[in-house]
């Protein structure tokens, strides 16, 4: 083959961030055909226009689909929708963290038309996220005179009286940070998965083999099935081959053998939180925090279960707690998911840094930090996250994914 001959070859071909954004775009345009047909459309009407936004935004696209409803909302195609269009771009600047910003919209989009109950069902969920408690429930009983028989708005309200805290804006979470939160403080290394973690908490090393220290434990339960000791015992070498539901198992017997100490009571209450109970595991927390109220690993993960359930003040509040007694990139990390949630951006950044100084060799942090930074403009310092990231662990998946979403950036810029 001539060299004139392979350069075309390779000339014509398209790089990865191209034909991943054929793929978006196919897909994209399959959907909205079907959706035209299905409901007798014609191209440009202002419910086809919307359901490209909402496409763009689900495959990742934030900031065209932002674009999309920026340009009608200044040029309405048809007035008649301009709320519907306004209430859209609203949930999308809730679900990119700019809660003032989307209540805005939301109040726009009521004074244009506020007979629909979905929407004071929206502003109800983004007021509840911002921690508008009383104007949230407000907005949940206005839509409710509207549609009385909205099952979903019924559940909205009844989570936010139960919570005493605001609701979760969507189904959607960000990175889960369960695996992280079990760190032994009193020691120098960070073990590396959730069970090893549980199991080193206020332990002495145990035997390598730790299937046969199982063996030898299940054996010690069956001769001695009343002390509690080997139960608790028996829990973390289940953590610590991650063997979670037999972890909780031993932890629950041996509480009700009266084993009610700090690691029972956090083992049984985080493996249930983890499963997704975590309304039971936040009581055995509390109980746990009783025991050893300067023990951090205890508020870090309590704070795991107000964020699943809703109340950021309050996850919020126990990721201070456990950073003020002590600095630990485990503390930091989980007030990072709460910070970006809460749309504190800047807050968030200023964690990442300080958790990337406490412990350089995160990848995850160091990618999270990457998107900030490339969100923000800072597309030089968003590479060398990323750089730094698949040193650590060139073999992450979440690696060749951001650095495919810088790239699409930085094409775009040129």
């Amino acid at each position: 083959m001539s060299k004139k001959k392979t350069w075309r070859k390779f000339s014509d071909k398209k790089p990865a961030a191209a034909k991943c954004g054929d793929s978006k775009r196919k897909e994209r345009q399959k959907m909205l055909n079907a959706t035209a047909r299905h409901y007798g459309l014609k191209p440009g009407d202002s419910r086809l226009r919307r359901a490209e936004a909402r496409m763009r935004a689900m495959q990742g696209e934030t900031g065209e689909a932002m674009a999309a409803l920026d340009a009608m909302i200044a040029n309405p195609p048809d007035a008649s929708d301009l709320h519907l269009v306004l209430c859209e771009r609203g949930t999308l600047k809730a679900k990119i963290g700019d809660l003032p910003g989307a209540i805005a919209d939301l109040d726009r989009a009521l004074e244009i038309d506020d007979t629909q109950g979905p929407i004071w069902e929206c502003r109800a969920r983004i007021k509840s996220a911002a921690g508008d408690r009383e104007g949230a429930l407000a907005d949940f009983d206005e839509a409710l005179r509207r549609e009385p028989d909205n099952q979903r708005t019924h559940t909205g309200r009844k989570q936010l009286l139960e919570s005493s805290g605001a609701l979760s804006l969507s189904d959607q979470k960000l990175p889960d940070t369960t695996q992280v939160l079990y760190q032994n403080f009193a020691g120098s290394a960070v073990p590396g998965s959730l069970g090893s973690m549980l199991s080193d908490v206020n332990r002495p090393p145990q035997s390598d083999d730790e299937q046969e220290t199982i063996a030898e434990l299940v054996a010690a339960t069956e001769r001695e099935p009343d002390n509690g000791e080997l139960f608790e015992k028996l829990g973390r070498e289940y953590s610590g081959v991650n063997d979670w539901p037999a972890a909780e198992k031993a932890f629950d017997r041996a509480i009700k053998l009266g084993r009610h100490n700090f690691v029972t009571l956090l083992g049984r209450g985080t493996m249930r939180a983890y499963r997704g109970e975590s309304r039971s595991g936040q009581k055995d927390l509390n109980k746990a925090i009783e025991c050893e109220p300067h023990n951090p690993v205890g508020y870090i993960n309590r704070s795991k279960t107000h964020y699943d359930l809703g109340d950021l003040p309050a996850a919020l509040a126990d990721a201070n707690k456990a950073i003020a007694i002590k600095e630990a990139p485990e503390a930091y990390e989980a007030r990072i998911t709460i910070r970006i949630k809460m749309g504190d951006i800047k807050g968030a950044q200023a964690d990442l840094d300080r958790t990337i100084e406490l412990d350089a060799k995160r990848p995850m942090m160091l990618l999270m930090r990457a998107m900030l930074r490339s969100d923000s403009g800072d597309l030089a310092g968003a590479w060398e996250d990323c750089r730094r990231a698949e040193e650590i662990d060139p073999d992450d998946p979440a690696v060749a994914q951001t650095k495919e979403m810088l790239q699409e950036k930085t094409q775009q810029l040129q």
